[in-house]
């Protein structure tokens, strides 16, 4: 399978209606910049909307949801590693809750506003979906860095059903956030 580029606003097909069973997908995350410690001040997290619980949050905090099936795997990253990821969560739809309505993927810099660091400062980095089943990359999504400065949260993507399949839109968008907490209000909101 050819990997399919996305780009602010777009959505595409994580699955179909031939094939509604995903399996397990991990998305990965890899920035570089010569001005921050990556591995030290970048949290990632999944935002999720569940009709029956409201809006919760996994993260390196609580890394895994009750069925298991949304877990932060940012411990096996180490900007060298599969897919040279520097943070990493992934998600398994087969035991994924009937309940989840949309999930957001969100990072956010640790201590961003004190320290003076943000999101203009990456050189280069994207955000790829890969498949387990398929063993291979489905989706990239890259950023235009310089029009995230003076920025320390981003909302890269949300992840949601549509009809018997699911999708994946790329949100792009950066905002000013104290801490994650902060940031998952924030993103919350769009949900």
């Amino acid at each position: 399978m050819q990997i399919q580029y996305l780009e602010q606003g777009e959505r595409r097909n994580l699955s179909n209606e031939k094939n509604s069973n995903i399996g397990k997908i991990s998305i990965g995350i890899r920035l570089s910049s010569k001005e921050m410690d990556i591995h030290t001040v970048v949290d990632i997290a999944v935002i999720c909307k569940s009709n029956t619980k409201g809006i919760y949050t996994i993260w390196y905090g609580n890394p895994h949801d009750e069925s298991n099936s949304i877990f932060d795997d940012t411990d096996h990253c180490n900007g060298s590693s599969w897919n040279d990821d520097d943070l990493r969560v992934s998600i398994d739809f087969e035991k994924l809750p009937s309940d989840i309505e949309k999930m957001s993927i969100v990072t956010n810099i640790l201590w961003g506003a004190e320290l003076n660091q943000h999101y203009g400062m990456i050189e280069n980095g994207y955000l790829h979906v890969y498949s387990h089943d398929k063993n291979t990359d489905i989706i990239q999504q890259n950023i235009k860095w310089l029009e995230h400065k003076e920025r320390n949260g981003m909302i890269w993507a949300e992840i949601y059903p549509y009809k018997n399949s699911w999708k994946i839109r790329a949100i792009e968008e950066s905002v000013t956030s104290k801490d994650l907490g902060d940031l998952v209000k924030v993103a919350g909101s769009y949900l």
